[in-house]
Parts: C-alpha cells; sequence; structure tokens
C-alpha cells in the first residue's frame, strides 16, 4: 500500500514538473520555432526554389549525419544520467562523456578528411562548402549532447535562455553574411557554425566542463571503454531508429529531385518547413518537458504499469485536442498561409501544407505511444518499426512521386508515418500498453469537420482579402471548436467552473493578506 501511495506521488510530482516545465521551456522552444518559420519565410523570398531547394538538401543532408553521431548519445545522456546522479556519481560521469566526445570529434573529422577525394571526385560539391557541413555535424553534435544534459539535469532554465540565444543568432548571422559576404546559401551554413561555436562556449562549461561535481575516480581508458559501451547498447538501436526516421524525412526529397528538379525538391521543403515550424510550436514544448521526467520517473520504484499507461494517454490526448482542429483550419486556409508565409513562388504546392500536417501529426502522437519502449529499454522493436515505416514511405513514393510529384510524396509520408504509429500501438501491450483515447479522437475530428464547413461557408461569402480572411477565419474557428467540445460533453464546465471559482477565491485571499 505505501508503495503504491508513494509511486502515485512520484507520478504526481512528475505531472506538477511537466506542467511547469512547460512554461519554461516553452519559450525555448517557441521563439525558435517562430524564428525558423520567419526565417524560411525571408529564405525563399531571397532564393529561387532551386538554390533554396538545394540549400535545403544539404542540410538535411548534415543533419543526417549528426543523427549517426550524435543520437546514441544524447539518448543514453538522458537514460543514464539519472541513475549516476542517484549514486552521487555525476563527476565520473562527465568525465567519461569527456573522453567519449574527444573521441567521436577526432572520428569525425578524419573519416571527413579522408571522404574529401571521393566526394570531390563524384559531386559538384566546393571544398567551402564541404567544409562547412563537417564542421556543422562536428558542432552540431556537441550542442545535442550537451542540450540533452541540461535536460536531464532538469536544467531547464539555462536550456530556455541557449536555444532562444542560438534561435536569434541563426538568423541575425545569416542575414548579416548574406548582405555583408555572400548572396548565396553558403552565408548560412557559416552562420550554422558560428552560432553553435558562441553558445558551446557556455554550455561546455555548464555541463560535460562542469567543475561543481568532482569526479571520485579517474576516467581510465577501461572505464571510458565501458561506459561506451553501456551508452552503446543502449543508444545504437535508437541510432537505428533517428535514421529511420530521417530516412522518412529525407527519401521523398532525394526521389523527389530524381524525377524532377531542384524547383520542386524547394517547393516541397519549404511547405514542408511551414508545417513542421507551426506544429513545433504545440508538441515541441510538451514532447521536450515530458521526457526527461518520463525517464527520471522511470527510475524511481514503485511506479505501476497502468500508471504509466494512464500518463501516456493523458499526454497523447492533450496533443490530439490541440492538433486536430489545426488541421481542419489548415485545410481551409492553406493558400492563404502559404502565400502570406512563402511568397507567390511556391503557392503551387500549398495543397502540401494540410497533407504534411497529418503526417506530422502522426508521427508527434507515436512519440508519447514509444515511451513505453524506451522506459522497458524495447529500443530494438522501435528499430524495427522505424525500418518498416521507411521502406513503407519509399516504395510509396517510388510509386506516387511519378505520376502526382511532390503531391504523391505527401502522400507517401502519410503512409510511412501512419504504418510506425499502428506498429507501435498494437505491440505496445507487450511491455506498456498505449490506449488512445478513442471517444475523445472521434469528438475533437466531429467538431472539427463541423468547423471547417462553417469556416468554408464564411471564406465563400467574405472577400476581404488574404489577411482579413485568416484573422475572421481564426476569431471564428477557436469558440467554435470549443462549442463543439463543451456540446459533445469533452469539456465539462460542471468540473471547470468550481475549480476556477477556487483559484479566483485564492488570489483575492492572497491580495487581502497584501
Amino acid at each position: 500500500m505505501n508503495a503504491e501511495v508513494e509511486a502515485g506521488d512520484v507520478l504526481s510530482k512528475t505531472i506538477n514538473r511537466i506542467k511547469k516545465d512547460i512554461f519554461v521551456y516553452g519559450p525555448a522552444l517557441l521563439i525558435p520555432a517562430l524564428l525558423n518559420l520567419f526565417s524560411t519565410s525571408v529564405y525563399t523570398r531571397i532564393f529561387s526554389p532551386d538554390s533554396y531547394g538545394d540549400y535545403a538538401l544539404l542540410l538535411s543532408t548534415a543533419l543526417l549525419m549528426t543523427t549517426l553521431v550524435s543520437q546514441w548519445m544524447q539518448q543514453s545522456v538522458q537514460r543514464y544520467r539519472p541513475l549516476y546522479k542517484s549514486r552521487d556519481e555525476l563527476g565520473d560521469f562527465n568525465a567519461k562523456l569527456r573522453n567519449v566526445l574527444v573521441a567521436i570529434m577526432l572520428l569525425v573529422l578524419a573519416i571527413g578528411a579522408a571522404a574529401y577525394p571521393l566526394v570531390k571526385a563524384y559531386s559538384n560539391l566546393t571544398t567551402a562548402v564541404y567544409v562547412c557541413i563537417l564542421l556543422l555535424i562536428a558542432t552540431q553534435t556537441l550542442y545535442l549532447v550537451c542540450s540533452a544534459v541540461l535536460q536531464s539535469d532538469l536544467n531547464s532554465k539555462t536550456y530556455r535562455k541557449v536555444n532562444i540565444a542560438g534561435a536569434v543568432l541563426k538568423l541575425g548571422l545569416a542575414l548579416l553574411f548574406i548582405y555583408a559576404l555572400y548572396k548565396n546559401t553558403l552565408s548560412i551554413f557559416i552562420a550554422l557554425i558560428a552560432t553553435n561555436l558562441i553558445v558551446l562556449i557556455p554550455m561546455l562549461r555548464l555541463t560535460v566542463l562542469s567543475r561543481k561535481e568532482k569526479a571520485t575516480e579517474r576516467a581510465s581508458l577501461g572505464g571510458t571503454l565501458a561506459f561506451a559501451k553501456q551508452f552503446a547498447f543502449y543508444g545504437f538501436p535508437m541510432v537505428g531508429w533517428f535514421l529511420g526516421n530521417s530516412l522518412l524525412n529525407l527519401c521523398d526529397r532525394y526521389i523527389i529531385g530524381f524525377f524532377y528538379s531542384s524547383r520542386e525538391v524547394g517547393i516541397y521543403i519549404a511547405n514542408y518547413s511551414i508545417v513542421t515550424s507551426s506544429i513545433g510550436l504545440i508538441c515541441s514544448p510538451l514532447l521536450t518537458a515530458a521526457h526527461p521526467l518520463f525517464m527520471n520517473a522511470a527510475s524511481q520504484s514503485g511506479v505501476t504499469t497502468k500508471q504509466f499507461e494512464k500518463l501516456i494517454t493523458m499526454f497523447s490526448k492533450v496533443l490530439l485536442l490541440f492538433t486536430i482542429p489545426i488541421v481542419g483550419f489548415v485545410t481551409v486556409y492553406r493558400y492563404e498561409i502559404c502565400r502570406i508565409l512563402l511568397g507567390e513562388a511556391y503557392t503551387e504546392g500549398a495543397l502540401l501544407i494540410p497533407l504534411a500536417l497529418v503526417s506530422v501529426l502522426l508521427w508527434n502522437l507515436s512519440m508519447y505511444g514509444h515511451k513505453g519502449y524506451e522506459v522497458r529499454e524495447k529500443t530494438r522493436w522501435m528499430l524495427v518499426f522505424v525500418l518498416t515505416s521507411a521502406v513503407v514511405n519509399t516504395v510509396l513514393n517510388f510509386i506516387l512521386v511519378p505520376p502526382l510529384g511532390y503531391l504523391g510524396a505527401a502522400i507517401a509520408a502519410i503512409g510511412g508515418t501512419f504504418t510506425y504509429c499502428f506498429l507501435v500501438h498494437i505491440n505496445s501491450k507487450r511491455f506498456i500498453a498505449w490506449r488512445l483515447p478513442w471517444v475523445s479522437i472521434a469528438k475533437a475530428a466531429g467538431t472539427t469537420a463541423v468547423m471547417a464547413a462553417l469556416l468554408l461557408l464564411v471564406k465563400e461569402f467574405f472577400d476581404g482579402g488574404i489577411w482579413a480572411q485568416l484573422i475572421v477565419g481564426g476569431l471564428l474557428a477557436a469558440p467554435i471548436y470549443a462549442a463543439g467540445l463543451i456540446v459533445t460533453k469533452e469539456i465539462d464546465l460542471k468540473r471547470i467552473a468550481p475549480l476556477a471559482k477556487k483559484r479566483a477565491n485564492k488570489k483575492v485571499l492572497e491580495r487581502g493578506l497584501e
């Protein structure tokens, strides 16, 4: 009985901490997402679809390489650092992690130098671009691992400051270099590297170079190798998972380029960037705050499987209730959104926005569904699922892209992400069951359909320009959706009213005491 009470207290504290960290992580993710959205809007007006397509494809490739190098360390840091902390061995953890990072950086540079003659012989990459990509992989790896340490330590305030500073610097330096150095996409790569170097100075001092936690034993070669082996055993299946994730996001771009040209790639990636940045405004703060706290709760004894199941279901429900109406709104106003954010040259791909949104929503939903696999350290299953999804996505791309172009790629992406979501769901009962809130989904979908139909009617009879259409639609969408949830009793006013009254009375009492 005491164990159940203690476990309940752990989960209650976890939920309360998540609520708090959403607001702390929120600015750290919302501001960069908004700036990414703005930067996409700026770059698509500076560069043609062809130039933007070449740049985006190179950046995606660099990030794929970064995934191979860094993700096994990121996942392992968040899994094992809490255990070292519980044993008061953070100093030893830092010392061993430093050794691993130094070895990885040297390996990256050595492989990059050895591969240069081959890349030079079989591609049209300039030396400057190749060096930039290599440096971006190295600096981004350090940045991501240090970020994982900050998140694991629940140091959300520092994480927020670094993320916001980095987002501002990336855009500011990119525009400065574009207009002061080179008016081409090389300037963006230089800005990304410069930003990483600047923000890494305080990050390294606060994480792996921290002197606050001193090592109780010297990080010997044998100790470091054992540490790296532990990381690799847990993390390398996750590398495969993130590689599969990258293939889900990348193969369509290469296939579009193969059958068509950089122009179509540029239109496709630009419209997809709108979606990933926008949906990140909702999904990223919630998931970023939840993940390290899930992992910390997993290290506590007494937390039952059913309690974890309820926690996962709760976050799945919150995500769906917030994002399903966005799909409906974006479907109605896709052309207006595309024209405002990207410009006239990219509006032919406006239909990509709602299609991409469905794909991204399914993917973000599955991030909660597979938490049970992570907690039970069954990451190999996740690897099998994501590779299966990548194969489905690739096959669908080869079938649909030749006749449909980038629209075929967007449909294939939905097929791939749905496959992953489906596999995670039906197999989760083996570990921690992912129970989807089907009744809430049905209510949200039905309400969204009504909302979209009403918005289409308003759009048909009201013609006040693009901005006016969006503003009127936005003002109408929220109350229509909220009213629908109240009518379907998804929102229970009888429960909300007493809580609101209690909170108001508490504020009045606090003011009186002052």
